[in-house]
This record gives structure tokens, sequence and C-alpha cells, in this order.
């Protein structure tokens, strides 16, 4: 992904949206797509392997995403301004002081929950192969994508899924419920299989079907300006964005969930 956003292009190859430079798209490799997933499989550790499974399959997912959310208010400020949602998020005393029942109060108690620090906060774009520290010709994607990475977590608190491999697969079926990745749908697909393997009554189909409808049924989230609605109470912000919870999700049983822990490393790095 690094080299993604810093190598040379001919000037042709470059899309211009709004106004910016972006990539081009990727070309589809089902087959090197395939056999990453295979390697993945029996490599569940090496996380680059998810990248070469999405990148081989995602096409230009990364254009019709930017397009979409600089077409809104808050997404033009989020690349041109820019907000640094990785530091707003990263004020753990400012968070933590928010009141109960906020959404900055429940992301401060989900992170001390999870024994998340900032360092990972902002490390999440490290991790997911993107070191923004890196000249890019390509400023306004780094941010886009950076906002989206750190939000991670946050989405965890908004949509009503945990940090357990249940929850990451359902949450990034969410996602595709709002804006579609036919990169993260493979990686759901082996998630989910996966699961089923290891838990055979599991009802896998209707906890990813849940999860999608859900987020359809509700607002685009990533519209949203994040920090203004800190404070606000998080079932009334929920109520706003018209999120659902998670009922079959939340039906699981935890030591259920507890058991599809080894997994959870390569449905983050999807994401």
């Amino acid at each position: 992904m690094k080299d993604f956003l810093t190598r040379d292009y001919a000037e042709k190859e470059i899309v211009w949206v709004a106004g910016h430079p972006l990539p081009p798209a990727f070309p589809m490799r089902p087959v090197h797509a395939l056999k990453s997933a295979i390697a993945l499989k029996n490599n569940k550790e090496d996380t680059s392997l998810v990248y070469e499974v999405t990148n081989s399959v995602s096409g230009g997912v990364h254009i019709e995403k930017f397009r979409r959310f600089v077409a809104t208010d808050y997404g033009r400020r989020v690349v041109e301004t820019p907000i640094r949602i990785e530091e707003v998020l990263c004020q753990r005393d400012r968070l933590g002081a928010m009141p109960a029942g906020s959404v900055g109060r429940a992301f401060y108690d989900f992170m001390e929950g999870e024994q998340l620090s900032e360092t990972a906060l902002l490390e999440a774009t490290k991790t997911a192969g993107i070191d923004y520290t890196v000249p890019s010709p390509f400023v306004a994607l780094c941010r886009q994508i950076i906002h989206f990475k750190v939000t991670h977590d946050l989405w965890h608190v908004i949509s009503g899924y945990g940090r357990d491999g249940l929850g990451e697969i359902c949450l990034l079926k969410f996602y595709n419920g709002q804006w579609y990745d036919r990169g993260i749908e493979l990686i759901v697909k082996i998630g989910s299989y996966s699961m089923g393997r290891q838990i055979r009554d599991l009802p896998m189909k209707a906890l990813l079907d849940e999860a999608f409808a859900n987020a359809r049924a509700a607002e685009w989230i990533m519209a949203f300006d994040v920090e203004a609605y800190l404070q606000r109470p998080l079932a009334d912000v929920r109520d706003m964005m018209k999120i659902k919870p998670p009922t079959l999700y939340h039906a699981v049983a935890d030591d259920i969930k507890s058991h599809l822990l080894p997994v959870r490393a390569e449905l983050e790095a999807a994401e």
C-alpha cells in the first residue's frame, strides 16, 4: 500500500477527483488473489497477504470511496483542512472527562477496556501499510485513508460490534453495507468460513446479513463530523444515524466469541 501511494505514475494514469490527483485503479488479478488467500489461510500472521488479497480484486474502489467522501462537506474538510482525527481521538483526558453515555466517553471506555493506547491509534495507519510521514503526491487520498483507518475502533462503538473475532468480521460486513469493496468482501468470506469450521452451529450467514442490513438502513457514517458528536449521547447519535443494535451478534455467548479470537488480526488488517 505504501508503494501504491508513493510510486511514480505516468501523467495519463492519474485520476483527478474534485481537483485532487489519485492513483489509477488496481489491475484485477483474481488468480493472484486466490493464491494469496490460500497462503493467508496457512499463515495468518503474515498480514501483508491481506493486502495481496484485497488489492488483487479491489480495482478502483479507492477512487469511488474518495469521490463519495469528498462530495460531502465533512469529507472535503477532512482532506483539505485537514482534520487530523488521529490527534482528536488520542486526547484521552478530554475523552475520559466527557459525560457518561456520550460517544466520546463510550469510546474512551472501549479503549480502556480493550487496553488500547494512544500509540495504537497513531500506529493503526502504519499497521495498515501506510506511513503518512512519507511524502506522497496523493495527499488528499492519504488523509481520507488515515481518517478511515483511525476511526476503526470508533466504528466498533457506534455500530455496537465488539473487538472479538466475530465482532471484527461483522464490522467488516457493516463496512461493506456502507461502501462496498470486493477485497473486503473476500476477506469476510475467508474469515466467516474459518469461523464456521471452528464452531459448526454458529449462524454466520444470519449474523453477516444482519450487519449488512443494519449498515444499509443507516445513514452514511463517514459523512458525520466525528468531533462535533463526541459529547452527544451515544443513544441519540445512533438514533440520528439510524443504526440498529446488532441483536444476533449480542445473542452469541461471550465464551463462543472468545474462541474466535485467533482470526482477529487478519480481519482488522483487511479494512
